[in-house]
């Protein structure tokens, strides 16, 4: 079960502050402030709960599979070359742009990932420009030397340094996925 405290009311949207306070709908399932509970308005093709009276239960439904999703680790529709927590500046789930900064799980990372303090949705913010440019300048000179290093080794018939040789073609590949990197995050700004 989700932890109500932090959740935004599905009548008001505001978050509920604590437990005291709010409580899961029975109806639609979504967290709802004990004073914000009132029945269903009858009106002509808007759907409501049948419980709290929030407008939209199937809206409220589809954003709570969400948020269970993203909790479990699960994303919908995600590519998993993309990483493991959506790319976006503001919360992708509410569109939300409060939110609080938690250690990020990728081992290169410009800033800390964010949780929205109103859905708790986890998500990643882009790749500035400014690193997408410093992969490439860094990645150039990489590509430039480690190639180099390796194909003059191999001319030479100096092959006894294959050691070496390994590590300068590394050197390279690495170098390869920085240009790579950096031009995916200034082909696709704000999605990388």
């Amino acid at each position: 079960m989700p932890q109500l405290v932090g959740l935004p009311c599905v009548v008001c949207r505001q978050p509920v502050e604590s437990i005291l306070e709010g409580r899961f709908c029975g109806g639609c399932g979504g967290a709802v402030h004990n004073e914000c509970m009132r029945p269903p308005v009858a009106e002509e093709g808007v759907d409501h709960c049948p419980n709290c009276g929030a407008v939209g239960r199937q809206e409220v439904a589809a954003h709570l599979d969400v948020q269970r999703k993203n909790r479990a680790g699960q994303r919908p529709g995600r590519d998993p070359a993309q990483g493991p927590f959506p790319v976006s500046q503001v919360c992708p789930a509410c569109g939300h742009t409060e939110y609080r900064q938690t250690r990020p799980q990728r081992l290169i990372a410009f800033s800390w990932d964010r949780i929205c303090s109103a859905c708790q949705t986890r998500y990643t913010p882009p790749t500035p420009i400014w690193a997408a440019i410093l992969f490439i300048l860094v990645g150039l000179p990489m590509v430039g030397v480690g190639t180099t290093s390796v194909i003059l080794r191999v001319l030479n018939g100096n092959l006894a340094g294959t050691s070496a040789m390994a590590c300068e073609g590394f050197g390279a590949v690495l170098g390869v996925l920085a240009i790579i990197q950096g031009v995916r995050a200034l082909l696709y700004p704000g999605k990388v």
